[in-house]
């Protein structure tokens, strides 16, 4: 079985890789500006629990604006070189927003908790 989950970036090299694919499919029209990312504030953490590190703000983020600004989108595209939003980097905003998403897939194995081989 496979399972997905938003995207973890946990190295430079994630980010660059991420980045890269956004450009792409912004340049092939797949993807808009903002692609949601699978971390949100609570001390910043991953999806999974666990703390964000290896991640680039915009310019003045995360300004949690307004005060209810709870989850991270990654920028796609360039809008201004004056603007201190690059392409790569973060921003925060309001969860309810639509945007695009990267997930990751994970395997598991599926275990049969009522089966009764190998009980004693």
């Amino acid at each position: 079985r496979t399972s997905l989950q938003l995207l973890q970036i946990n190295a430079l090299n994630d980010n660059i890789f991420i980045w890269n694919l956004g450009e792409m499919l912004s340049v092939n029209k797949i993807l808009t500006q903002w692609t949601w990312i699978g971390f949100y504030r609570d001390g910043w953490k991953w999806s999974d629990n666990t703390s964000v590190t290896s991640i680039k703000w915009s310019l003045f983020q995360p300004d949690n604006f307004g005060g209810n600004q709870y989850c991270a989108r990654l920028i796609s595209i360039v809008f201004s070189e004056f603007s201190g939003i690059m392409p790569g980097w973060f921003d925060d905003l309001l969860c309810a927003d639509l945007h695009a998403f990267f997930c990751q897939s994970r395997k598991f194995n599926l275990v049969d908790l009522t089966s009764d081989v190998g009980k004693q």
